[in-house]
Parts: C-alpha cells; structure tokens; sequence
C-alpha cells in the first residue's frame, strides 16, 4: 500500500475535522432558549464566577478551576467575535444582551466544548504521526471517531469532559514522545510533565494521573533509582501549581470533597459488608465495559487482537503494556466509587486509548508480517461500525430536529399562554417583568421562601424589576414566546402554604401547566386533585419514553437501548394543562 504523501494525508484529515465539526454545529441549538443539561447550568456558574467583577455573581468556582477559566475565556472572546465584530453589538449593550438571553451563553459555551473537542482530534491525529502509524490505519480511524457517540457527547454539551479529553491526548502525546525517544527525557520534560500534571488537576483532578504515572516511569527507565532531584521538581511544581491553588479556589474541597470524594463519599463508605462492596465494585465494572462495547463494537476487536499480540514478540510491545496501563485506571476508578453515576463521556480518553493502542498492534503486524489483507478488513470493519454510529447519530438528531417538546405545546396554547403558569424545574430563561413582579408578591406574602440557592430570594427579584424596567426590550432574542411564558420553578422554592399559594395564582392566572415528570410531587398532586384537566400533550401511554435532555437520551444508547421507529420516544416532557377553577 503506498501512503499519501504528507500533506494530503494533512488536507484529508483537516477535511475530515472539518466535517465533524459542521455535524455538531448545526445541531449545537437543541433545547433553547429554555432548556439545557443539568451538568452545564453547574458548569457555567463555575465559568462566570471568573467575571465576578463585570457580573456581579458571587465567586463559586464548583469545578476544579482550570477548565471553567478556559472556557469563559473562549466563550468571552466567541461572543467578541461574533456579537461585537460581526453583528455590531455595542460594549454597552452586549452586557445588557447577555443578561437578558442566558442562553447565549450556553449555546457559545457549547461552541466553545466543539472547538476544544476538534482541536483534541487533530493532538490524537499527532500522536498517530509520533508513533508513525500508517495512514491506511489511523485515517479509518478517524472516519469512524466523527460519528461516535462519546465524542458527540462532550463537543456539544457545555462542561469539562471536553477539556478533560483535550489534556488527556495532551499528555498521552508526550509520554509517547519521550517512550520512544528516551534519551531526550530531561529537567525540561519534568517541568512539561509538572505543567501538565498541574493543569489536568484543574480540569479533573484524577486526569492528572497520566503525567504522573508518565514521570515514574520515564524516570525508572531512564534514571532507575537514582536522580531523585528531578521528581521533587516536579512534585514541587505539581503542588504549587496544581493542588494549592484548587484547594484554595475551589469549593470542590468543601465539607471533604476533592479528589477521592467520589470515592469516600457517604454512599461507598456505609457498605453493609465485605461481599457488598465487592458485588457493587463487580457491576459497576461490567457496567463499564458495557458501556464502551455499545458504543464502539470495535472494542471487540481490540481485546481479540490484544491476547493475540501479548502472546507473540512485536517492537511495541513493551510500550503497548505501558501504554495499555493507563486503561485501568478510569474503570477502576469508577467501579469503586459510590457518588459516580458512570456515564459515557467519561470513557473518552480511554477510548480514544482502544482506538491508538489497536493502531499499534495493527502496524506491528504490518511491519512483521505484511498482512495487508489484515489493515483491508480492518478498513471494511471500520466502515461497517461507521456506518452503525451513523445511523445511531442521525435516529438521535431526528428526535431533537423539532426541539424540546414544550415547544410544540407551548405553541398549541399560544392563545392562552398570557394567561397560563407552567410549573417545573427545568427552564433556563429571563423571567419576563409580569413572572418577576408574580414571584415579588408571593414573598411578600410570605408564600415562598428560597431552599438552597439566593437566586430567586426577594432582594435579588427587586433588583431584576428594576433592571428589566430600564434595559431595551429590543434586545432580547425570540421575545414573542418569551414575553408570554410565565413560569414557577419548583427546585429552588419552598411553598408555605399549598392552598393560599394557589389562590394567589388564581389572582394573576386561568391555567397552570405541570410536567409530568417534575420530582415536587406534593406540588402535582395538589393540582391534579383541585382543578380541571384540560389538556395533554400526549396521552398517558406507558410505552412512551420521554428524556427531559440530550444527555439522558446519550445515556440510553450508551447502556444499549434502541432508537428506531418501532419505539416512541420524545424528546422533552409530557405538559399537561389545567384550567384554575
């Protein structure tokens, strides 16, 4: 087989980024302007906290800090380009613009995981050129990673998986670097691997693992036992760098949270026995597995092909075992956790690790055996396995491509929405200046009191009345629906009194919409009992599964569940309508 030369092989890989990319932006929109994943709300106070001055938010970074200061430092300059260069949004009314559609910055904030993600694409493109792969290996490769689930996952949705998987290639990429080039592992690749360590504690703190693991054995390799200057270096720097300023800044090291919270938390550490601990540790372990052979069938093929390459003697194969080391520890990680609900998007370094260590066997046995009917196949399975995840990909899109169910009902009621309340936790919005004055009375009257956060309190509604009042109407996006959506959020407030509560409702409104998956259950009782159903939006069918976000629906898919047309599945909530009498 001859390869492309090597700036093809570069247009054709960029071509291929390219793609990706365009796949993922035109549906970056899905659910708002109201509607996000639980995950990126979190994400995005941790984001802002770093604009504290300009915002006005308090300072409550919930994530390890590097990873939300990267973010609304691309957000900052993607809302520069586009609403101030392009659009010409004065400096005076972006802050105004921004603060009256918040989805704004969600939507640049799952722009900004995109990018991120498609710059992590071309670092692993890299890792494929240190190793000298043969392009007829990593090219299919990469066909078969634009349409993969678990990268779909963490270039759209807002959140640190993204920055994770870019600092993980990062890594991964100069341990590789100096494994097969040791003689230049010196003083200078400490302080890298140091930076490194300390950057990935910022992003997710067990991230930073690879560069440790890398400098231990690097350093054996290198130096044995000797030389131990250089690892106080490197533990001086990872400490200073690292681990003071995320102990410090961070509110993930409150009430003994941090790096093994997830570990030693409440729920690991009440196990009620020995064997317990062990059957949890045994299913969360298959679970993974699981998880990884869903998604990616080529998985298979990698544990085939690694009993194979094991048993025989390749030149790689005593990097592939240092290599394929670092594939223990998420899963052990997890399986031993008792806080961590395992979910897709945080295998994505691991299996970009399946994808480079089944690279590497393919190519030793190349070079061994000059099986080219070997990399044939592989190239047809590829395509195979391509062409499933883009099919699981498009029956994904085809359920948000109508957005949010809301939408549909809130436009069924248009002629009644004035005068309607939809009662739930999940919107993500500006309340308009009838919903803030609606929320002002009810404190008043004493019906509502703030549970865990300030945001709705009464000190903090009056301040948006008076904001509202004197910022441009005109500048807020898509203000036919937002002006007319009225709105009482069920997570943040407690009601005192369900009865007066109600008949204050009945002062401002005639209907009251409920979703019918919302978890304030005293709340959905009480008006299910007391007033008239209306209207639904879809009938009480018990074969219809509904998923309230993106990442749910990726959850089921990822844990083998099934999207095709035999299945009714919506994206969104069932809305049911009551009339206040």
């Amino acid at each position: 087989m001859i390869n492309p030369t090597k700036n093809i092989q570069k247009i054709l890989i960029i071509f291929l980024l390219i793609i990706f990319f365009v796949l993922n932006f035109n549906n970056i929109n899905y659910g708002l302007p109201f509607f996000t994943n639980s995950d990126e709300i979190a994400f995005l106070i941790s984001s802002l906290s770093f604009l504290t001055y300009v915002t006005g938010i308090e300072f409550r970074v919930i994530d390890p800090i590097i990873a939300p200061f990267l973010n609304i430092f691309l957000i900052s300059n993607l809302i520069f380009l586009n609403e101030v260069i392009i659009n010409s949004v004065s400096f005076f009314e972006i802050k105004d613009r921004i603060y009256l559609n918040p989805e704004l910055v969600i939507f640049y904030g799952r722009v900004s995981s995109l990018i991120v993600s498609t710059i992590s694409l071309y670092i692993f493109y890299l890792i494929f050129k240190k190793l000298k792969i043969n392009f007829y290996i990593y090219f299919p490769i990469f066909i078969s990673l634009i349409f993969s689930l678990f990268l779909t996952d963490v270039s759209i949705v807002n959140g640190k998986n993204s920055y994770y998987l870019l600092f993980f290639l990062i890594q991964l990429y100069f341990l590789i670097k100096f494994l097969t080039k040791l003689d230049k592992f010196n003083l200078k690749s400490y302080i890298i691997f140091s930076i490194l360590a300390s950057l990935s504690w910022g992003i997710n703190y067990w991230s930073s693992i690879i560069s440790i693991y890398g400098v231990l054995v690097l350093h054996y390799q290198k130096y044995k036992f000797n030389n131990f200057k250089y690892l106080i270096i490197f533990l001086f720097i990872f400490l200073i760098f690292g681990f003071i300023p995320n102990f410090f800044l961070s509110s993930e090291f409150e009430n003994s949270r941090g790096l093994f919270s997830f570990i030693f938390s409440s729920d690991s550490t009440q196990y009620n026995s020995t064997y317990e601990f062990i059957n949890l540790f045994y299913k969360k372990l298959i679970l993974c597995f699981k998880i990884i052979t869903f998604t990616e069938s080529i998985f298979i093929i990698f544990l085939i092909f690694s009993f194979f390459y094991l048993y025989k003697n390749y030149y790689s194969k005593k990097n592939f075992i240092i290599i394929a080391l670092l594939f223990l520890e998420p899963i052990i990680l997890f399986s031993i956790s008792g806080e961590v609900i395992i979910q897709l998007r945080y295998f994505s370094g691991l299996i970009c690790l399946v994808y480079l260590l089944l690279a590497i066997i393919l190519q030793d046995i190349l070079i061994k055996h000059e099986a080219k009917k070997i990399i044939i196949l592989f190239i047809m399975l590829n395509i195979l396995f391509s062409y499933q995840k883009f099919n699981v990909r498009n029956g994904i899109w085809s359920l948000t491509e109508n957005n949010h169910s809301f939408y549909e009902f809130f436009l069924a009621n248009k002629n009644i929405n004035k005068s309607t309340l939809y009662v739930s936790n999940e919107f993500y919005f500006r309340k308009n200046l009838k919903n803030l004055i609606f929320y002002k009375t009810l404190h008043e009257e004493k019906l509502i009191k703030t549970d865990k956060f300030e945001r709705d309190n009464y000190s903090s509604i009056k301040k948006k009345i008076k904001k509202i009042k004197k910022i441009n109407s005109d500048l807020i996006d898509e203000n036919k629906i937002k002006k007319n959506l009225n709105v009482f959020e069920t997570g943040g407030l407690v009601i005192s009194d369900l009865d007066n509560f109600f008949e204050e409702v009945k002062k401002n409104y005639n209907f009251i919409v409920i979703d019918e998956n919302d978890k304030n259950y005293k709340i959905l009782d009480y008006i299910k009992k007391n007033f008239i159903r209306k209207n639904v939006y879809k009938s009480n069918d018990s074969k219809i599964k509904y998923f309230s976000n993106l990442r749910s629906i990726f959850r089921f898919v990822s844990e083998g569940g099934k999207i095709n047309s035999d299945r009714k599945i919506i994206f969104g909530n069932n809305y049911v309508l009551y009339e206040l009498k």
